[in-house]
């Protein structure tokens, strides 16, 4: 068993994922890897401390893997991918991830690290990652509240 914080990397993309696991191996974690969505949710299991999740994966997408996660873990989630809309992070939250890092070039990634060491120690329980809120459109929706008094 060891000490040191288990991240597991799901990423197709070779050369991605080992320029991840060599920026995460040099900061002292164990690194596990998946090149699938399917192999990852194999790996994953209750040693895993962080799970670093890209959104194109071959098989299923990594909003379906967190998911699936979420269905049974609170292990922190942090999507890593080169997705940079606002409605692939809105969905990205929406599917039960902690946090949301894209990269255009590998020299970008040089920050994963920093991210994941909040993750893992900002206290919070995973899967409470930033809240959505949707106001109404318009003043008629919204539901009258009883005052009581």
């Amino acid at each position: 068993m060891s000490d040191r914080n288990r991240i597991l990397i799901i990423e197709d993309d070779e050369g991605i994922r080992d320029g991840v696991r060599i920026l995460f191996e040099n900061e002292g974690y164990e690194v596990i890897e998946a090149g699938t969505g399917t192999d990852g949710l194999r790996l994953l299991d209750e040693q895993t401390d962080l799970l670093i999740l890209d959104i194109m994966l071959p098989d299923i997408s990594g909003f379906e893997v967190c998911e699936q996660v979420r269905r049974f873990s609170f292990v922190p989630i942090l999507f890593l991918t080169a997705k940079a809309m606002d409605s692939d992070k809105i969905n990205g939250f929406m599917a039960g991830g902690d946090d949301y890092l894209t990269f255009i070039s590998e020299a970008d990634l040089c920050n994963a690290p920093d991210g994941c060491e909040a993750l893992l120690l900002c206290g919070m329980p995973a899967g409470t990652g930033p809240f959505l809120f949707v106001l109404p459109v318009a003043a008629q929706d919204v539901p009258s509240v009883p005052h009581s008094g």
